[in-house]
């Protein structure tokens, strides 16, 4: 996997982190609004009768189960680009990547916290992908 690859799943995780915990935050407030009477997944699986409640406590479950899968893949890939970026000589450009790909920083964030000018900030990001670059190995051909 390449540098801006590998990099770009950090951000990609962290939207599908984001849209899983509000999928999550509708489906609670939906239960709470319909009476679901304690129902849990083991109870309402089996049932044949089609129930909305019971559909939401299912898709409840598919989704803490698909957020918390997210979440450890992402926590494995922060400790990794932590790691790889560690190494990186240019530390300026190393905390813009930072930045952008583990804290999930918008330009503006960036260009806001660090007093840089849009211009110096991509700038320092093209130093920061091809210096972390040279640490992938090469693609065979």
């Amino acid at each position: 996997m390449r540098a801006k690859k590998f990099l770009q799943k950090l951000r990609d995780l962290d939207k599908e982190i984001r849209y899983l915990s509000q999928r999550l935050e509708w489906l609670k407030s939906k239960s709470t609004s319909t009476n679901a009477g304690g129902l849990s997944h083991d109870n309402v699986r089996d049932n044949k009768r089609k129930d909305p409640v019971a559909d939401v406590v299912v898709e409840m479950d598919t989704v803490k189960d698909a957020l918390k899968k997210s979440k450890a893949d992402r926590s494995a890939l922060v400790k990794e680009a932590k790691e790889l970026l560690g190494w990186m000589q240019n530390g300026t450009a190393r905390d813009i990547l930072h930045d952008r790909y583990v804290l999930c920083l918008s330009w503006e964030e960036i260009r806001e916290a660090r007093h840089y000018s849009k211009d110096y900030c991509f700038e320092l990001h093209r130093k920061g992908l091809r210096e972390l670059e040279t640490m992938f190995p090469v693609k065979p051909t």
